[in-house]
């Protein structure tokens, strides 16, 4: 009983910030970028005045809400472009609250974890956002289990849809090859070489230097609320360079912590990294520190972290929201041990 109540709980908050507290015609989504792609899927993928004509058609309000993944990610959205955009909504935040649950029962099937992760204030911003932060989240936690339970190659190739968001996936390949697992590393190469292909089909073998385009030209359009280390050199005015730091300094404590860790923290601890010290993440990519949180810290004190971890919203607080993600990738640092923890029932 406990445990469908705090399950009912949680469903019942992601429903209110997902699909309640949402503008009438949404324009303030990201999911506008996801929609617009995924109805143009082919030349005009990347062309800014294309994409912006598909979005104003449905609202003239949405602005700067450009496409900026692969071409691979279009191809799998196509059947929600061929939805109205109301309807394709709804759908998509119905996945995205259906992969956190999932991620939940998967990770810690407990009733204090669902209700830690209904009072974490990030997915509450990725659900207001409709982001996709939550699917990624359910990608890394299913391979995870599958490479522990020796199918590494499939599991590799899991992991390798993390593409998807190129910031966030280098220190992932680093911790396969730190932890000698050679066979998720083949399956990561090859599932990257499947979807480039899927890419290249959809768009041409030169779809990079669209993407690389769009994705450039984007970053002059915004102004990102950016956690981590990297938040703290753009509080700082830091030179764009100094950013990419974060890479070396994470790449040395995987190096460091992840050769003897068991398995499931080493990669929790990656996911953490990856968003910490990643030149240019977004406060909703904070969703995919919950595996290790909820292995490292009581059910409180993760709703208390989660708190911290937001507060980049108004000056003066945004250091205390970039020096808590910060201090959470020192404390939860993982220590050699034999094996995984016990994480299913």
């Amino acid at each position: 009983m406990r445990l469908a109540l705090a399950i009912l709980f949680a469903a019942a908050v992601f429903f209110l910030f997902g699909i309640v507290a949402q503008a009438p015609d949404h324009h303030e989504v990201d999911f506008y970028s996801f929609w617009a792609g995924a109805r143009l899927v082919g030349p005009d993928l990347y062309s800014p005045a294309r994409v912006a004509a598909v979005q104003q058609a449905e609202s003239p309000q949405v602005h700067g809400k450009s496409f900026i993944r692969p071409p691979f990610y279009a191809v799998a959205l196509w059947p929600l472009g061929r939805l109205p955009f109301a309807t394709a909504f709804v759908a998509w935040q119905a996945l995205n609250i259906s992969a956190i649950l999932l991620s939940i029962g998967l990770w810690r099937f407990r009733p204090s974890s669902y209700l830690a992760c209904a009072l974490f204030p990030p997915l509450w911003s990725c659900l207001r956002l409709g982001q996709d932060a939550p699917l990624l989240l359910l990608l890394a936690i299913c391979a995870a289990i599958l490479i522990e339970r020796k199918r590494e190659l499939f599991g590799g190739a899991v992991l390798a849809l993390f593409v998807a968001k190129p910031n966030l996936v280098p220190l992932i390949p680093f911790l396969l090859l730190v932890q000698k697992r050679y066979r998720a590393l083949s399956g990561f190469l090859a599932g990257g070489i499947a979807l480039y292909l899927i890419s290249s089909i959809a768009m041409g073998f030169d779809w990079l230097i669209g993407y690389t385009r769009a994705v450039f030209g984007n970053e002059d359009t915004i102004s990102p609320q950016i956690p981590g280390l990297a938040g703290l050199f753009n509080l700082a005015h830091a030179p764009k360079w100094c950013a990419y730091i974060g890479l070396i300094i994470g790449a040395g404590m995987i190096f460091h912590y992840g050769r003897k860790a068991a398995w499931m923290h080493a990669l929790a601890f990656t996911l953490t990294i990856a968003v910490v010290f990643a030149p240019r993440s977004m406060i909703y990519d904070l969703v995919l520190l919950i595996p290790v949180l909820l292995l490292c810290f009581a059910p409180w004190i993760v709703s208390l972290l989660g708190v911290a971890l937001v507060t980049v919203l108004f000056p003066p607080l945004p250091i205390i929201g970039e020096l808590s993600a910060v201090a959470i990738s020192w404390m939860v640092r993982p220590r050699a041990v034999k094996a995984s923890p016990v994480l299913l029932p």
